[in-house]
């Protein structure tokens, strides 16, 4: 079993990636892990429910049929 995180948005900030880095090595014990950072094209102009369908629809389309989603 593998684990992949999937993230939206841009690369984080320092403080976040020790954060995240310990995250990754405590689950690492279990499985391997990786993180894939996805972008999502968000307007302004979108309201709030435009943009959880795009973003929905960029997760939707790096994720697999074979692939167990949490």
């Amino acid at each position: 079993m593998n684990i992949t995180i999937l993230a939206i948005g841009k690369k984080h900030d320092p403080k976040l990636t020790t954060s995240i880095e310990e995250y990754t090595k405590r689950l690492g014990h279990y499985a391997p892990v990786t993180w894939r950072l996805v972008e999502a094209k968000i307007r302004s102009s979108m309201s709030e429910d435009e943009i959880k369908n795009s973003e929905s629809d960029v997760l939707l389309s790096v994720v697999s049929e074979k692939d167990i989603v949490f």
